[in-house]
């Protein structure tokens, strides 16, 4: 059980260290996997994160999937003018097949 947390951690700070060599704010990075703004700073400041979600950030660092392929599978709604707040698809509720 220490060795998944460990994979964890060392999967989440290259994620993070992914980020900030695309210079990418925390919702633009994260919203491709289905994550908010505050369950980012939570995943990157506490390091606890869903499986599923996990499994997600292996895949991409791995290159599996990229960008794209999260896209394909994941709908957001854009910034509006009344409405500041991004809303984020469950998307992490779709199967993807992986080619």
């Amino acid at each position: 059980m220490q060795n998944v947390g460990k994979r964890a951690n060392l999967i989440i700070e290259r994620m993070r260290s992914l980020r900030l060599l695309r210079k990418q704010s925390q919702s633009e990075f994260w919203m491709k996997f289905g994550i908010s703004q505050a369950g980012a700073s939570r995943i990157e400041c506490t390091s606890q994160i869903s499986s599923p979600v996990l499994l997600l950030a292996e895949l991409y660092l791995a290159g599996i999937i990229d960008d794209e392929d999260l896209y394909q599978y994941c709908t957001y709604s854009p910034r509006t003018p009344t409405n500041h707040k991004t809303t984020v698809a469950p998307c992490l509720n779709r199967r993807a097949t992986i080619k």
